[in-house]
């Protein structure tokens, strides 16, 4: 069927909490963007095999989790359904925690952003081993110094972090602009124009 072949899908700006899919129907879809809606919740995404980039910025997210039922013994909702994604953009949530991202199977998740969220802590990044960007600007958490460090160590391959730092409206760390140096040392902080 024409379904079965589509590979990009856009539903942005339609105004809708519908949070139910059927990926059966689309197989092959490699590129989902939902973002300026009314989503609240991951729940309702069933398994999209194919997925590598999701965006759903400007939506009402408050949580990235998806408990399973006692009785699913192969559950495949929510982040849990999507093992290959590549790129998740999470920007303009409600989300104050990172809190479902450990327990995701996210082993080729290049690209995180979550910047303009309510972030109080910096956690739940462990797994994220290919993770390459990472965008936690603006409203980050309280103990920022000792959060990024702890980034750093977790994430050896992190190539780009985008945070808040106080006195500038935006900061970016690159880790590799000091090849060489050591692990607390591999990166420098730069000021950036700041986003409309």
């Amino acid at each position: 069927t024409r379904q079965a072949n589509v590979l990009q899908l856009l539903l942005a700006k339609q105004a809708t909490s519908r949070e139910h899919f059927a990926p059966s129907e689309l197989p092959a879809l490699r590129e989902l963007n939902l973002s300026h809606n009314l989503m609240s919740s991951l729940k309702g995404f069933g398994y999209l095999p194919q997925l590598k980039i999701l965006r759903l910025r400007d939506n009402r997210l408050e949580t990235l989790f998806c408990k399973p039922a006692p009785d699913d013994k192969n559950f495949r909702r929510g982040l849990f359904g999507m093992p290959g994604l590549e790129l998740l953009d999470v920007t303009q949530n409600q989300l104050q925690y990172l809190y479902g991202l450990q327990y995701s199977p996210l082993k080729e998740l290049k690209m995180l952003f979550a910047a303009n969220n309510e972030i109080v802590k910096i956690e739940h990044l462990e797994k994220l081993r290919q993770l390459r960007e990472l965008d936690l600007s603006k409203k980050l958490c309280h103990d920022q110094p000792t959060a990024l460090r702890a980034v750093l160590l977790m994430l050896p391959g992190l190539t780009s972090l985008k945070y808040r730092q106080p006195g500038l409206k935006h900061a970016f760390f690159q880790p590799h602009l000091l090849a060489g140096g050591s692990r607390g040392q591999r990166g420098q902080a730069h000021d950036a124009p700041a986003e409309d």
